[in-house]
């Protein structure tokens, strides 16, 4: 979802005590991120709950059903990886004897344990399922600052039972990857929902209960789920770029011209990405794409600065170990660049809105830049790995790339396509070469070498 994207469900009277809530979710931003909440839209009260993540990135479960007594529980668990699917399961059960069996937390399967926070007292109405209350997904409805910066996918709201997560996910019996059940056998009671966010479909009920979802600004689709996990930028990498991120780390916007990596390295194997060149404080001939293999040592070394790096230069040339040659057309702002790389035969291409430059055809292996493995003394380490990235060539000014790993989108704007790689996975704005693959955990898996 955008930054300022969430979706909601007015609820009508079920039960208070007893209920669950399950979402699988890919985060972009830890801090101050909204998965869950509900808010009193009836009489304006300040009677709400939050389920968050805090300043420090700590899991938070928040209720104050009366709008006067709020408890929270805080659970050290830092979440922290933006290129990880986290199924989140909180089961509400007031009517237990023991205060911890009152509010069970569940991260990928594993039951989560508080380091503080009042639980709630016994047979309390936690305000969920209340009547009138708006039930919101990636935003706290109190506060417009704290969205849920990333992606939803696969959640249920169950009225009337506290269930545990194998209701709702299970380990994949060939990966061993905790991964959703696609049709839960669950008892969703009268005001259960469940949102699978399918294509064409966002805001659908699933459950039966017909109880459709509201979406407000720009939600997206996308290719991207817990049993296929796609590549998308890295915001934890961020030390020496300083740059920002959104639209589920496919937009970034970098700080000085030191590259942003990709989630994905890849060692073999032939992959394709697209990037748009969005805007450059620079005037739009600095931006440069490729990929990159060396850990960069100061904020100022652009992509190609090193002998195992390789860009695209929008004036018209590639860079390599600190050397520009001349190379296909210029690009500028609003230009699409697609990136081919081979590695089994280390050969490189680029497109220019759809066009390969320098005569090279990814799919007949021809006129590719060479990706000659230098086996001399690096200045700097080696990752043992090649990571998509983008990048500015003059320090100091700005520059916004949206990147598309086969999601279906820059950013906000469409691919407006249709384009799979041979396997059938990922949405592309222009033909995928034969034999080149979306960057997904599904192939990697099937032709990472």
């Amino acid at each position: 979802m955008a930054s300022s994207a969430y979706y909601y469900v007015t609820g009508s009277a079920g039960n208070q005590k007893t209920l669950t809530l399950s979402g699988w979710f890919k985060v972009s931003d830890f801090t101050d991120s909204t998965f869950f909440s509900y808010h009193d839209q009836v009489s304006g009260s300040s009677a709400r709950s939050e389920i968050y993540l805090n300043a420090s990135s700590f899991l938070v479960v928040g209720i104050n059903p009366s709008g006067s007594s709020w408890k929270e529980l805080t659970y050290p668990n830092k979440l922290r990886d933006p290129a990880a699917w986290y199924h989140l399961v909180v089961a509400y059960d007031t009517t237990q004897a023991v205060e911890a069996d009152r509010v069970k937390v569940y991260l990928n399967g594993n039951q989560l344990t508080a380091s503080s926070g009042t639980y709630p007292s016994l047979n309390d109405d936690t305000g969920w399922n209340a009547s009138g209350y708006q039930h919101t997904i990636g935003r706290y409805e109190v506060s417009d600052n704290m969205y849920l910066s990333g992606s939803v996918t696969h959640v249920n709201f169950i009225d009337g039972t506290a269930y545990a997560p194998t209701a709702f996910g299970e380990f994949d019996s060939t990966s061993g990857i905790w991964i959703a059940k696609t049709s839960p056998s669950v008892t969703y009671g009268d005001e259960g929902a469940f949102f699978k966010f399918a294509s064409g479909a966002l805001t659908t009920d699933s459950s039966g209960n017909s109880n459709t979802l509201t979406s407000v600004g720009t939600p997206t689709e996308t290719k991207d789920s817990p049993d296929n996990n796609f590549c998308t930028m890295n915001s934890i990498y961020n030390f020496r770029q300083a740059a920002t991120f959104s639209n589920g780390n496919n937009t970034v916007v970098t700080a000085n011209n030191t590259p942003t990596l990709a989630t994905m390295g890849l060692q073999a194997g032939k992959w394709y990405w697209e990037a748009q060149a969005v805007t450059s404080s620079s005037g739009g001939s600095d931006y440069i794409v490729g990929l990159v293999s060396m850990f960069q040592t100061v904020s100022n070394t652009e992509l190609g600065n090193y002998n195992k790096d390789w860009g695209y230069v929008a004036a018209g040339s590639y860079r390599n170990d600190n050397t520009n040659t001349a190379y296909g057309d210029s690009y500028t702002t609003g230009d699409y660049i697609g990136i081919a790389f081979d590695l089994d035969n280390m050969k490189l291409y680029f497109s220019k809105n759809g066009v390969w430059q320098n005569s090279g055809d990814p799919a007949a292996g021809t006129n590719g830049i060479s990706m000659t493995e230098d086996t001399s003394s690096n200045p700097v380490p080696w990752m043992q790995a090649y990571f998509p990235a983008v990048c500015g060539d003059s320090n100091g000014q700005n520059y916004t790339w949206s990147t598309n790993f086969g999601n279906g989108y820059f950013g906000t704007t469409s691919a407006g396509a249709s384009n799979a790689d041979d396997a059938g996975i990922g949405i592309f704005k222009y033909d995928v070469p034969a034999g080149f693959y979306a960057i997904c955990t599904n192939n990697l898996q099937s032709y990472g070498g």
